[in-house]
């Protein structure tokens, strides 16, 4: 594959957007809007196949490993799908990107190229957004190569009509079907990494940062919620933001009771 042919094709393709981009930006007041609307969603199938095409070249970059030794650099090339901690910093020179916007392209190229080759093959046609792509390999999360072959074949064929809120769902439910020990497995493991963080903000406030099992804060969303919307009924003059930060403060310091329900596939109760 000669590199400079391979260069000269993307000029030639970045040409072509340009001239249509500028096209409509002189002669687009001709259309009605459902013909924008419909162009815009058009060139969302360049936008994927080109983020597609990126990450094929960054996964193959990513996967030669540079070491340092007394003789100077030494190169080892590992199997598609590894990536060198240098990978995304190289990218993001290139790219003009930040190291984590490119770090995030790096990996989901490996990850595609290495375990998901038919998602891949949607991005690359332009179907799938990297987006959608992203959501199959973080709902992936701790299942060995195998298994990820298994869910990459059953959902590549639904991918392209699934609603993208409802991707993450549908690829958990496979994944749990094809390896559900392993599933527990990475749920166990991401339980772990629970927390609680505050952080400075502005005159007087600090952030408060929480991740939490989903089941405790769908309950104490939901006990805040309520006790915010009866300090509401009390102040008209409070704001929703404000009333639930209130109710938050005081639920959290037990200045209050709130029994809130909550259904996550199964009633959950919690008081508090």
């Amino acid at each position: 594959m000669d590199r400079g042919q391979l260069s000269s094709r993307i000029a030639a393709a970045r040409a072509e957007v340009t001239a249509l981009g500028r096209a409509l930006a002189e002669h687009g007041r001709s259309l009605d809007a459902g013909e924008c609307y419909e162009l815009a969603g058009e060139f969302q199938g360049v936008v994927n196949a080109a983020e597609g095409a990126q990450g094929v070249a960054a996964a193959w970059g990513a996967r030669v490993e540079v070491r340092l030794s007394g003789d100077g650099p030494v190169e080892r090339t590992h199997p598609l799908g590894y990536v060198d901690q240098m990978a995304a910093g190289l990218v993001a020179l290139e790219a003009g990107l930040t190291e984590g916007l490119a770090g995030r392209k790096v990996h989901l190229g490996a990850a595609l190229g290495e375990r998901f080759p038919l998602v891949r093959e949607l991005v690359l046609a332009g179907d799938v957004p990297a987006a959608t792509a992203h959501k199959v390999v973080d709902a992936c999360a701790g299942l060995d190569a195998q298994a990820c072959t298994r869910v990459d074949a059953e959902v590549s064929g639904r991918l392209t009509d699934l609603d993208p809120a409802q991707v993450t769902a549908h690829v958990r439910r496979v994944a749990t079907r094809v390896a559900a020990d392993q599933v527990a497995a990475q749920v166990a493991r991401t339980r772990r990494t629970r927390t609680v963080e505050v952080r400075p903000g502005p005159d007087g406030l600090t952030d408060v940062y929480a991740l939490l099992p989903t089941a405790t804060v769908a309950a104490a969303w939901a006990a805040t919620e309520q006790l915010a919307g009866e300090y509401r009924q009390v102040d008209d003059t409070l704001t929703l933001s404000e009333a639930r930060a209130d109710a938050f403060g005081d639920l959290l310091l037990r200045n209050v009771t709130v029994s809130a329900q909550v259904t996550l596939g199964v009633p959950v109760v919690t008081d508090r």
